[in-house]
């Protein structure tokens, strides 16, 4: 088992769903080649599988602001 701090809309019994097919939606978990430029996100790794870098306390988070080549 694992447990996430639960974001902004995510209420108990929600599915959270984890990789490249997850839809964007509060608690999913996919790379953000994956996610639409202005989404608001948390818990952001630096490196895949590393662990959450930034955004990671209650109440923060930050926004994809743009993405050039592979970089986001």
């Amino acid at each position: 088992k694992r447990y996430i701090i639960a974001p902004r809309g995510l209420q108990q019994g929600d599915r959270v769903e984890n990789g490249q097919g997850a839809d964007i939606k509060p608690g999913n978990n996919l790379p953000l080649r994956h996610i639409p430029v202005g989404t608001t996100v948390h818990a952001i790794e630096l490196r895949p599988g590393g662990g959450a870098k930034f955004a990671r306390s209650a109440g923060a988070s930050v926004q994809l602001l743009a993405r050039e080549g592979a970089m986001a």
